[in-house]
């Protein structure tokens, strides 16, 4: 196999992660984020941030509801993975989790779920009803 298929750092996954990134930073969880004992050397680094100049509207929301408003920004994948984790409370703070069970039931979460899913079927030539799929 040639050395382009196990490219860790390609056009794509760099502007995926440049993506990710800003939500963090529009949701205001850049500051979790710098706060883990990785980026503890570096957390100076912090102030001289442009993004930490200006005060932030959603920066007064608690962490879950910051947290769940960047999962469903990221999309679908990232709304799941949202879900599953609020099923684990003995790994999260109870307000943390609490916050991502409101994930479970939400209708509208699911209904982009189920829009993505169909068009990634669609995609390579498979059609899927109204009822096809299940969650």
């Amino acid at each position: 196999m040639s050395r382009r298929e196990y490219s860790l750092f390609g056009p794509a996954r760099l502007l995926r992660l440049l993506h990710i990134n800003r939500v963090l930073v529009r949701h205001g969880l850049d500051d979790i984020i710098l706060a883990t004992h990785l980026f503890r050397p570096i957390g100076f680094l912090r102030h001289l941030l442009p993004w930490n100049w200006v005060p932030r509207p959603q920066s007064e929301l608690p962490p879950g509801a910051r947290i769940r408003l960047a999962l469903e920004d990221l999309g679908p994948i990232f709304v799941k993975f949202g879900q599953m984790l609020s099923t684990r409370r003995d790994l999260l703070p109870d307000d943390i989790a609490l916050e991502l069970a409101r994930l479970q039931s939400r209708r509208q979460g699911h209904l982009k779920l189920m829009r993505a899913v169909r068009g990634q079927l669609r995609d390579i030539g498979i059609e899927a009803g109204e009822g096809a799929l299940a969650a």
